[in-house]
């Protein structure tokens, strides 16, 4: 079979999915979705590397890249 992701925008459709999937006897799984932020934010290394990273911006190390040099 395949698996579903659905993404409701109100309450009124998760309600409507949902009640769907239990008419029809559906097995479905609920989780959080994060945004990008949260989930960088909920990882120890990942703001460690964005800290990292934001520092040698800040001591200018940094890498110019062309567009032209981008897909070679």
């Amino acid at each position: 079979m395949k698996t579903l992701v659905a993404h409701p925008n109100t309450d009124a459709q998760l309600k409507a999915i949902m009640a769907i999937f239990e008419a029809l006897q559906v097995p479905y799984s609920e989780e959080n979705e994060l945004d990008e932020t949260e989930e960088i934010m909920a990882n120890p290394a990942m703001v460690k590397h964005l800290n990292e990273s934001i520092e040698e911006l800040k001591e200018g190390k940094t890498v110019r890249v062309s567009l032209d040099d981008i897909w070679k």
